[in-house]
């Protein structure tokens, strides 16, 4: 599933004016930076009033917090389509930029919309989840004042050759390396799935603990618990 439009609600208290700020950064990371290095084309991202139907392959939703967030829907699809979710002040209270968080979600679902890919690399089976290896905000880097989210490359994931395993800054490796930063690796044992959260203080590893608005909570579902909401 390639995309070429995504649709951008905000019901946080940011205003408009500054998510469409991060949309716009992201959208350029997506043209000039992702987009070449995953060999995927750069989508449009617009922002969107709630409630008001539009056709887009995919959705980002911003809300405050997890519990605003419940009440907007659950899980991973609005109208059948892949959805990201930015959680804004949960973000700042962990000191992290939520523009970056932004882009981590555009990517990631960009490159993986079903959140279904992986890669097998000695018998474990690996998530590709290119912002997760790059997971906080000392991996980002800024355009046009707006920081975004670091990522990991196809080289990373041995899925081509080369040694540029991250973009805004080198990684020690491919998987399973990690950044001094902080990386977060999933997979899959025995069917479960497992994390390692390699966070550089208490804090921020607090910050990437599995909640409902994450997509490696829903990688956690069955399919069967996915849950659409038939409109933004």
């Amino acid at each position: 599933m390639l995309m070429s439009n995504i649709g951008v609600v905000n019901y946080s208290r940011t205003p408009d004016s500054e998510v469409a700020r991060w949309a716009a950064a992201a959208e350029t990371q997506m043209r000039n930076d992702v987009g070449p290095v995953w060999h995927l084309p750069g989508p449009r991202l617009q922002l969107v009033a709630p409630n008001v139907p539009v056709a887009v392959d995919a959705w980002v939703v911003v809300a405050d917090d997890a519990a605003q967030r419940q009440g907007l829907g659950f899980h991973q699809t609005y109208n059948g389509r892949p959805t990201g979710y930015v959680l804004v002040e949960y973000t700042k209270s962990f000191r992290q930029e939520p523009s970056r968080v932004f882009s981590h979600e555009v990517l990631e679902m960009v490159i993986d919309p079903t959140a279904t890919r992986t890669v097998n690399i000695s018998n474990v089976l690996y998530l590709i989840e290119p912002g997760d290896i790059l997971a906080f905000d000392a991996g980002g880097y800024e355009i046009n004042g707006v920081l975004v989210s670091g990522f990991a490359t196809p080289a990373y994931y041995r899925l081509e050759s080369g040694t540029r395993y991250g973009f805004s800054r080198n990684l020690p490796g491919p998987l399973p390396a990690k950044d001094p930063g902080g990386t977060v690796l999933s997979w899959y044992e025995n069917g479960a799935l497992r994390f390692d959260t390699a966070a550089p203080t208490p804090e921020l590893a607090e910050f990437m603990e599995v909640h409902e608005a994450s997509r490696r909570y829903r990688r956690s579902l069955d399919r069967s618990d996915w849950v659409d909401v038939p409109a933004v």
